[in-house]
Formats: C-alpha cells, structure tokens, sequence
C-alpha cells in the first residue's frame, strides 16, 4: 500500500492498475485516509481505523463527486466520533458525504 502526498493534480495522475490499490495519503493530518483506485479506475474515498481493538475500514464517498478537501474534512470528523466512542455512520449524515454503499433506500446508507 504505497504512500502518496495526495494533491489535485496527483489525483488526477493516479491510473488504474491490473489490481485495486490503496494510495495512503503521505504527510496528511488524518491517519489511515486515503483513495483506493480500481482496477475498472475507480477512484474511492476511505479511512481505515481502530475501534475495540479491530480494524476496520470505511468508505467516505469518491472522487471527483468529493473533493479532496472535503474528503480530508469528512475523515477527521470520523475519527472524532470514533475517538469518542461514537457510531462513524453519524459522521456520514451530518456531512452529506456519498457513501459509495449507499442505495437511496431508508435505513440503508451505511
């Protein structure tokens, strides 16, 4: 999982390899964010983190429809809420954040 210092014009640069790869975002204030590319080119959103002991991963939204900055933003609120023993899907609503899970059905956003 390589580490990238992730800017505007490196996003756009990030291609699609013969696997999905999780581009780290180097030197950033939010540990664990990052973009994980598809092999189809996909461009998703992510924050991988510690609650009880486990890891876990989710998906913040993707990219172009989130920006960078609003990704980044997105990320630490949803630290904040795991540092406080707060649900991270409450994170997703406050910030009107594009779950790439999310169906349009009620009750189903995360």
């Amino acid at each position: 999982m390589p580490s990238v210092r992730l800017t505007a014009k490196s996003l756009d640069a990030l291609r699609a390899k013969a696997t999905r790869v999780d581009y780290f975002d180097e030197g950033a204030s939010v540990p664990g964010f990052g973009l994980r590319v598809s092999a189809a080119g996909k461009k998703t959103w992510f924050l991988m983190y510690r609650a009880s002991g486990v890891q876990k991963r989710h998906t913040l939204g993707t990219y172009p429809p989130m920006g960078l900055e609003k990704a980044r933003a997105t990320a630490r609120t949803a630290l904040l809420n795991v540092s406080a023993s707060r649900p991270i899907r409450s994170t997703w609503r406050r910030t009107g954040g594009t779950s790439a899970r999310r169906s349009g059905r009620p009750g189903a956003d995360c």
